[in-house]
C-alpha cells in the first residue's frame, strides 16, 4: 500500500562540504526504487519517488525495459506504471527544489526487448539528451565526483553496455554487495543475508580513506521470502548496527526496501556527525 512519509529530510546534504568526495558518504538508497506494483513477490517500496527523495533518499535504482522504443520502468516481468522519462522528470523537479542535493542513480537494462527498431543505448540517450545539455546530468565520469560538482545534479552508475553515460557500475571504482538470494525467513537464511550486509559495512567503515564507492543491499528475495517479509528482518538489524557506530565512519550507499523515516536519517545523519533523537514513535 503506498503511502507517505511522516516527515521529510528534504535538504540533508547542504550541511556538508563541497570538497567531500562521493567516495566517502554515506548515503540512504532503495533497491528497485519504482517497485510498487506486482503483489507482495514484486513490490519493494512503500512511497512514490518523489515522497523518497523528500524522505532524504539519494541513491535511486532504476530497471528500464527497452519496448517499443520507450523505457517502461519493469521489475522483472512486472511493470511498474511509469517510465524513465517521468523517473527523470521527478528527479529534476526536486533538483529544481532542493539545489544542494544531488541524484545518484543506477540504470540498469531489465526484462525482455521487445519491439523496437533500435537499440537500447539509442533510446537511453535520446531519453537524457536534454538533461545534458541543461547541466543536470553530471558528465566527468573518468574519476569520482566531489559534491560541490554535483550539486543539483544527477550522477549516472551505468550497469548496461555501450558508450559511457556515467560511472561504470561494474568497473574498479564500486564494491558492491548484493547477496539478494534468501532462501526462506528462517532465522538461518536471515543470519546468513545479514551477514554478508554486515562484512560490507564493517570493511566500508574500515576503510574510510579509500577511493572506492561501497554500495550494500539489504534487500533480499525467493519465492518463499517476499521483500517486505525480509526487509522487516533485516532493517531493524541496519538500525541497530549503525546506532551502535560512530558518527562520520563511511558508510557508503546502503540500499534498503520499505525503509523507515527513522533508519533514513540515521543513515544520513552520518555524514553530519551527529546521531539524533530518532523519534522512535514515528517509525512509518
Amino acid at each position: 500500500m503506498l503511502n507517505f512519509p511522516s516527515r521529510y529530510n528534504t535538504d540533508w546534504m547542504s550541511t556538508l562540504s563541497d570538497q567531500t568526495s562521493l567516495a566517502h558518504l554515506t548515503v540512504p538508497g532503495t533497491h528497485n526504487t519504482m517497485a510498487h506494483y506486482g503483489g507482495d513477490m514484486a513490490e519493494c517500496q512503500h512511497w512514490l519517488l518523489y515522497s523518497q527523495l523528500q524522505a532524504g533518499i539519494r541513491f535511486l535504482d532504476i530497471r528500464c525495459r527497452h519496448y517499443r522504443n520507450g523505457l517502461p520502468i519493469h521489475h522483472g516481468i512486472k511493470y511498474q506504471h511509469a517510465d524513465f522519462p517521468m523517473v527523470l522528470r521527478e528527479i529534476v523537479r526536486f533538483l529544481i527544489d532542493y539545489p544542494t542535493e544531488t541524484i545518484i542513480m543506477r540504470i540498469k537494462k531489465e526484462f525482455q526487448s521487445a519491439e523496437n527498431n533500435r537499440p537500447f543505448e539509442e533510446t537511453f540517450q535520446a531519453s537524457i539528451q536534454q538533461y545534458i545539455k541543461d547541466g543536470r546530468i553530471w558528465s566527468c565520469f573518468s574519476s569520482i565526483p566531489i559534491l560541490g560538482d554535483i550539486r543539483g545534479k544527477i550522477v549516472i552508475l551505468q550497469d548496461f553496455r555501450g558508450s559511457a553515460y556515467g560511472l561504470d557500475y561494474n568497473g574498479d571504482m564500486f564494491s558492491i554487495e548484493d547477496h539478494w538470494k534468501v532462501p526462506t525467513i528462517l532465522d538461518l537464511h536471515i543470519g546468513h543475508k545479514w551477514q554478508h550486509v554486515k562484512r560490507k559495512l564493517d570493511t566500508s567503515g574500515e576503510d574510510e580513506g579509500s577511493s572506492v564507492i561501497y554500495i550494500t543491499y539489504t534487500s533480499g528475495t525467493s519465492f518463499w521470502a517476499w521483500p517486505k517479509a525480509v526487509a522487516n528482518r533485516l532493517n531493524p538489524r541496519l538500525q541497530e548496527y549503525l546506532q551502535g557506530k560512530k558518527p562520520k565512519k563511511r558508510f557508503g550507499i546502503i540500499c534498503m526496501d520499505f525503509p523507515t523515516i527513522t533508519l533514513i536519517e540515521i543513515v544520513g545523519e552520518r555524514d553530519r556527525g551527529k546521531v539524533s533523537d530518532f523519534y522512535p514513535g514515528l517509525n512509518q
